[in-house]
């Protein structure tokens, strides 16, 4: 949903978007839950039962309690309604391939751009992560609009290997966001 978004409003000055609080909650609430789950997960699977820190175990249930609650108390059928009702009146009735190609394109040099500056800091892996992950989403939504398969950016044999560096990527950010 936020890479369609991204993608329809990318490089366009003549339209203002932001999401709904609404949806941002939303997000951060389903943010948190996962990140607390992953830790629980990881000390689960790293220390052994008799030594793993159970007061701290004991707070991260109660987090993910907290944050389902807060997940829970958010309308946020009615925001998603409201938000697809918002999303559907800005989007062009000739929306064509090019948009699409345009975006791939550009968030596939991003990616480039960033790999040959050999920077590789926790915040320009989470963005190599996000441009793959808007490519990646919005090709879902390219391949049964078009009934076309991958516009030309890197040959399919790739794909594999790409969606193995995005679960790295990922399992990375997730380390890093326990850290924090």
């Amino acid at each position: 949903f936020r890479a369609f978004t991204r993608l329809l409003f990318n490089n366009s000055q003549d339209i203002n978007f932001s999401f709904p609080k609404k949806i941002k909650r939303l997000y951060r609430a389903a943010g948190c839950i996962r990140d607390y789950q992953l830790q629980q997960e990881r000390i689960k699977k790293m220390i052994k039962k008799s030594e793993r820190p159970q007061a701290y175990l004991l707070f991260l249930g109660k987090s993910v309690r907290r944050f389902e609650k807060k997940f829970s108390s958010i309308a946020y059928k009615k925001a998603i309604a409201q938000n697809k009702k918002l999303l559907t009146k800005l989007l062009p009735a000739d929306f064509s391939e090019e948009p699409f190609e345009h975006f791939f394109r550009q968030q596939w040099d991003t990616v480039h751009s960033m790999i040959a500056q050999h920077n590789f800091s926790d915040d320009s892996l989470h963005s190599i992560r996000k441009c793959i992950k808007d490519i990646q989403y919005n090709l879902e939504i390219y391949t049964a609009r078009f009934s076309k398969s991958i516009p030309p950016l890197f040959p399919v044999r790739d794909i594999p290997h790409i969606k193995i560096l995005l679960d790295l990527l990922g399992d990375h950010q997730d380390i890093r966001r326990a850290l924090d």
